[in-house]
């Protein structure tokens, strides 16, 4: 999609009924300044008219606008934590990671894990506390508090350089794999990602 069909985009995406597909496509043209303002406003009135469904709340989150980014902020405590984990994103957006955390392009070395797992976020303590009873001296807070995940885009891989109980130096590294699913992989030795 090219800036100079942004109107003519809009004009038919305005014909289809409400879709995560119209939601993808409306978050895009915001990009384009021609119909920026009108984009916004249709995801906006969609936010505060109808059921949103999560794939639609990803697409409307992706769009950083003051309107919806407080729509967000009002639904950080909600019920649902789906839309719960997608409204922390939002409101951590631009947030500086902590300075204990080494932001990568690419994943860590699989073969030299002595974990490596996906989790559901709600579970992220309990594998933390284990991992540092069995093979971690005590982990950073902010690794345990594990709060700089709402700030990481999906997709993203960190690492917090720790040490194992034998004192040997090891990783501890996280990537969202979803809005309420986390990859953690903990390597031995030094800092070694592999490209993907």
């Amino acid at each position: 999609m090219r800036p100079a069909d942004g109107r003519q985009v809009l004009d038919f995406v305005r014909t289809l009924p409400l879709a995560g597909s119209k939601c993808l496509v409306l978050s895009r043209l915001s990009a384009f300044a021609s119909v920026e303002e009108e984009a916004k406003l249709e995801l906006i009135a969609h936010l505060h008219a109808s059921t949103v469904s999560v794939p639609e709340l990803v697409y409307i989150s992706r769009v950083d606008d003051p309107r919806i980014n407080t729509w967000f902020a009002f639904h950080l405590y909600s019920d649902n934590k789906c839309l719960r984990g997608i409204a922390q994103r939002v409101v951590q957006r631009g947030k500086q990671l902590p300075s204990s955390l080494v932001v990568c392009d690419v994943g860590p070395d699989v073969g030299r894990a002595m974990v490596s797992t996906e989790i559901n976020l709600v579970d992220l303590s309990k594998l933390l506390s284990e991992i540092e009873a069995k093979l971690a001296k005590r982990l950073p807070g902010v690794v345990r508090k594990a709060q700089f995940l709402s700030a990481l885009a999906v997709g993203q891989w960190v690492y917090a350089q720790v040490n194992t109980k034998q004192g040997e130096l090891a990783q501890l590294w996280f990537r969202l794999e979803d809005i309420d699913v986390v990859e953690v992989a903990l390597t031995k030795g030094a800092a070694t990602p592999v490209t993907s």
